[in-house]
């Protein structure tokens, strides 16, 4: 299955939504609707409203894993934080590359965790991957 890359409107939370647009391969606002959220929260999309949105888009997705574990599913949910400045993000992981609402499509994996997740491009220094939602079947 390929990727329709989906862009996170400038300004908002809607990473969660964008990312499970692209897993669903529906539009954002069908995306918004399905994960229960009409607008982005003020704390952003939290984890129920992930599981809520793929399992109301007929996703079919396994248990999550935790992001310090070093293996990467082949296509997930991917989500990252900062504890010191409790920022999270969703991103979509598919065969080595990432998809990035916020900042671009097919990304490798390896520029990826150098430059966004390590901080060598961004002031998110030290952010890490918090978990991974193993997309199973998607539509």
């Amino acid at each position: 299955m390929r990727i329709k890359f989906v862009t996170q409107p400038d300004g908002t939370s809607l990473c969660g939504q964008s990312s499970i647009a692209m897993i669903a391969g529906v539009c954002l606002d069908r995306a918004v609707e399905a994960c229960g959220v009409t607008t982005a929260k003020e704390a952003g999309t939290f984890s129920a409203d992930l599981f809520r949105g793929l399992r109301n888009l007929g996703v079919r997705y396994g248990r999550s894993v935790s992001g310090r574990r070093r293996e990467i599913p082949s296509f997930a949910l991917g989500v990252i934080e900062n504890d010191r400045t409790d920022w999270a993000h969703a991103v979509v992981v598919k065969d080595g590359f990432v998809y990035d609402p916020a900042i671009g499509e097919r990304i490798s994996l390896w520029v990826y965790e150098t430059f966004v997740i390590n901080g060598a491009y961004s002031k998110r220094a030290q952010a890490r991957w918090q978990k991974f939602i193993p997309i199973l079947e998607s539509k």
